[in-house]
């Protein structure tokens, strides 16, 4: 039988305008300390950022998801 490994992961979301209350998931980070794995994965959707907040920085979104998935 293969022995189960506890997980922990955390969404990222991007809430380009707080006051409207909306939010857009654009990664997950995926962690396992008995298996010593940590692993990130995003992708933005730039149309449907884009149509929450027309005036959001998209280039800049993306910058700093590379920037967690440096860490």
């Amino acid at each position: 039988m293969t022995s189960r490994l506890a997980y922990q992961y955390v969404v990222l979301r991007c809430v380009p305008r707080v006051d409207r209350e909306e939010f857009l998931n654009v990664g997950v980070v995926v962690y396992c300390q008995a298996s010593d794995f940590l692993a990130v994965a995003w992708q933005v959707d730039r149309d449907r950022l884009a149509a929450l907040d027309p005036g959001i920085d998209l280039d800049q979104v993306c910058e700093a998801l590379a920037f967690v998935d440096g860490v």
